[in-house]
């Protein structure tokens, strides 16, 4: 019987709820994309609400796209990109009203777009744009107000990450630096999540690092010592996080010290957490080591690399069961590990790439690597979006 049906997927079939569910199962489980989701999908397509039929369309865009991508369609692709297109010339019109420029639906189709450009980007660094443009809605917007809804706070603590990197890749202090949005509770309140909101703030810190670091490399010489002096104490304060993960791994079930030397975990939140963990060891350490060189920052800043490569290499620790949240943390880890390794120039950079390969189904490595200073995988011409591997690696690690 199949001699008489194609195998080709097509979009013509397809409803535009369908493309939508499928992304939101397999790319954004949890966080505000999620949320947007949910509304997008039980709300009436002929809605008059200007917020909500480009939400709308920003989020069948990145679902178009996705869909396209997964199923090797580059028809239904391109359609998203068009639709893309039209999206960022109404969002421009939209943002110049006042009475839209805060709302929930504005932020949520702002967070949308820059979800796209991280996972199925357009062009370099083109998701830095939309991140700018989310720092100035939420400071125009200003601190939550206690008590949140819940979309509220699903929105709030899931631009947290996105920006908190945005100020790292830009060198400009994140708004979530600041006392009261430090403040703000975490997805979940349990062991685990105020340990990650802990490593969050931190990290979050870094930006203002950062900040400092390069008005030190333009000639301001004199925030040298506090830069060294501050950049130790928040590595203290993250030390004193990592015992308390360790006991909470271990009570779920997990091993960070067993005999073997490799570290079990217990499930996706640990290993989610201790892939933040390590990434704010590394982000921390790259300003001391570029400060004070010395052995020891950098033995910590390959140390955390490797065992973000581990973390990712573990074999439950797979896109299945990830959420929003998830998915962004390992992403910006494998990052940030991939430079630390040496990208395609080492062993270790090529073990990472062959483990993102297997483990995350191209999720990460649509975006992660293009333009990376410390190596790339090659770009086929004829797919811009698509990564051609290595296949011929065969060192050990």
């Amino acid at each position: 019987m199949s001699s008489h049906f194609s195998t080709e997927v097509t979009f013509a079939p397809l409803e535009d709820d369908a493309i939508i569910a499928y992304t939101r199962k397999e790319l954004l489980r949890g966080g505000p994309v999620d949320t947007a989701c949910r509304r997008v999908l039980s709300s009436s397509r002929a809605s008059k609400d200007p917020g909500m039929s480009l939400l709308r369309d920003a989020m069948l865009s990145l679902s178009t796209i996705f869909f396209g991508k997964q199923h090797k369609q580059p028809k239904i692709s391109n359609r998203g990109y068009h639709l893309y297109g039209a999206v960022l010339a109404r969002l421009n019109l939209h943002l110049a009203q006042s009475e839209f420029q805060t709302t929930n639906e504005t932020i949520l189709t702002v967070l949308t777009c820059n979800l796209l450009e991280i996972f199925l980007p357009t062009g370099k660094n083109n998701f830095l744009k939309h991140i700018r443009g989310l720092e100035t809605i939420l400071t125009m917007r200003g601190p939550p107000e206690q008590p949140l809804s819940d979309e509220e706070h699903t929105i709030f603590t899931g631009l947290r990450l996105l920006l908190i990197v945005g100020g790292l890749t830009m060198s400009t202090p994140t708004i979530y630096a600041r006392d009261r949005w430090k403040a703000l509770p975490s997805k979940t309140e349990d062991d685990n999540g105020q340990v990650r909101r802990s490593i969050m703030n931190i990290l979050a810190d870094c930006t203002c690092l950062r900040s400092t670091h390069d008005a030190y490399i333009r000639g301001d010489f004199g925030a040298y010592q506090f830069l060294i002096d501050e950049s130790k104490s928040q590595y203290e304060r993250l030390e004193i996080l990592h015992p308390i993960w360790v006991a909470i791994n271990k009570a779920e079930g997990g091993d960070a010290t067993p005999p073997s030397g490799k570290a079990q975990m217990a499930n996706q939140n640990c290993a989610t957490t201790y892939m933040l963990y390590n990434t704010t060891v590394i982000c921390l350490m790259n300003i001391l080591n570029s400060l004070k060189p010395s052995p020891r920052h950098e033995s910590l800043r390959t140390g955390a690399a490797l065992r973000i490569a581990k973390c990712l290499e573990w074999k439950q620790f797979q896109r299945d069961g990830l959420d929003a949240e998830g998915n962004t943390i390992g992403f910006v880890a494998v990052r940030v590990a991939w430079t630390v390794l040496g990208g395609f120039e080492t062993p270790e950079g090529r073990k990472l790439a062959r483990v993102v390969r297997s483990v995350v189904n191209d999720i990460f490595a649509v975006g992660a690597w293009e333009g990376d200073p410390a190596g790339s995988p090659r770009i086929d011409p004829g797919s811009p979006d698509r990564i051609m591997w290595v296949d011929d690696v065969t060192e050990p690690w």
